[in-house]
C-alpha cells in the first residue's frame, strides 16, 4: 500500500519537474542572452538559479506539509 508521500510524489512530481525545468530554461536564456558577461558574474546567476530551484522544491514539500521523516522512510521501503 503506497504512503501518502507516495501518493503525493506520483501527483505532484510533474508540476515540481516542469517548476524546475522552466527555472533552468529561464537560467538558460538569460545565460545565452549574456554570454559576455564575467566569471563572478556567471557565478552569481548560478547561485541565483540554484536558488530558485530549491525554492520550487521547498514550496512542493511545504504545500503538501511533508517531512524529511517521511521522505526518508519513502525511499526506504522503495529500497527494500
Amino acid at each position: 500500500m503506497a504512503t501518502r508521500v507516495e501518493k503525493i510524489f506520483r501527483a505532484g512530481t510533474i508540476q515540481l519537474t516542469n517548476s524546475i525545468l522552466n527555472e533552468i530554461n529561464d537560467f538558460v536564456e538569460y545565460k545565452n542572452s549574456n554570454s559576455k558577461k564575467t566569471k563572478k558574474h556567471d557565478d552569481s546567476a548560478d547561485a541565483l538559479m540554484y536558488s530558485h530551484i530549491a525554492h520550487s522544491i521547498n514550496n512542493f514539500y511545504e504545500k503538501y506539509n511533508i517531512t524529511d521523516e517521511e521522505v526518508q522512510r519513502a525511499v526506504a521501503k522503495k529500497g527494500r
